[in-house]
């Protein structure tokens, strides 16, 4: 049965009325369970060590109380209750249903642009919050693989993957319902290459050398949240390395490069918002 929009607001607020009377230390945060994608999934530890406070998980669809957006190319979905803190646009044809409350940071100046255009007040200051990983946590492991392969949850059945039986490569599951297990996992790398973007971040996080590399055209918005991210941290804007049947391991290998991250992350940890410390 399909519930009217209204009915539907209704009874998530409801729901959220009553786990934030459960937790009185918490924060509203929206972001996807659906995928178990890892840019999502990471949201609530990293909001969670910032701020020491429970997470409850909301979604701004339905959110009549203050919540915050940060990790994810969610600002599409914003309300009027949105806080915005180093979100992203997914395309550069996105637009807003509804001007955010706030915004504090977004994850780059391509997404920046887009919001100025709309009208609405964007400070200057970038950042994907995914990129103070590493100030959080520590993964205890050993490089062991030569190169960490890791698809995009979209790519994941791509036929080129299946071909590889080198026991130095690691073909990375970015849907881990364990965020943390995929950091480790990408930590025992000693390249990566990725068709996602979250896996260059955090590779970018550890200082692990990484190649942008594409499957396929599955990815929504096509390149422009990995432009974003490059001109956010003050690195060339590249192209993928594209995969075909005649792709091979070490020119993956080869072409992976440890990418400077020329951000001040102090910066965007000082323009977090005051209402959710």
């Amino acid at each position: 049965m399909r519930y009217p929009i209204i009915l539907k607001k209704i009874i998530h607020n409801s729901k959220y009325i009553i786990k934030k009377s459960i937790l009185p230390n918490y924060i509203f945060l929206d972001w996807s369970k659906s995928h178990n994608n890892l840019g999502d999934i990471l949201n609530p530890f990293i909001l969670g060590k910032l701020t020491s406070k429970s997470i409850i998980n909301v979604s701004a669809n339905y959110c009549f109380d203050n919540h915050l957006l940060a990790i994810g190319s969610v600002l599409g979905r914003a309300n009027s209750k949105s806080i915005v803190w180093g979100s992203g646009l997914i395309s550069e044809d996105s637009f807003f249903t509804s001007s955010p409350k706030k915004i504090h940071a977004v994850r780059g100046p391509l997404t920046r642009k887009i919001i100025l255009n709309n009208g609405i007040y964007c400070p200057e200051i970038y950042g994907d919050p995914a990129l103070l990983i590493s100030r959080y946590y520590t993964p205890k492991v050993k490089k062991t693989y030569k190169l960490g392969i890791l698809p995009h949850y979209t790519d994941k059945n791509n036929k080129w993957l299946e071909n590889i039986n080198d026991p130095s490569i690691k073909i990375i599951d970015i849907q881990n319902p364990n965020p943390l297990k995929v950091v480790d996992d990408i930590c025992s790398c000693n390249n990566i290459a990725s068709t996602s973007l979250h896996g260059l971040i955090i590779s970018d996080s550890y200082q692990i050398p990484s190649v942008w590399i594409k499957m396929s055209n599955k990815i929504t918005g096509g390149n422009f949240k990995f432009q974003d991210y490059f001109l956010s941290i003050g690195s060339k804007v590249s192209e993928p390395v594209i995969i075909n049947e005649n792709s091979t391991i070490e020119e993956l290998v080869n072409k992976a490069q440890l990418r400077e991250v020329k951000l001040d992350l102090d910066v965007l940890l000082n323009s977090f918002p005051e209402d959710f410390k």
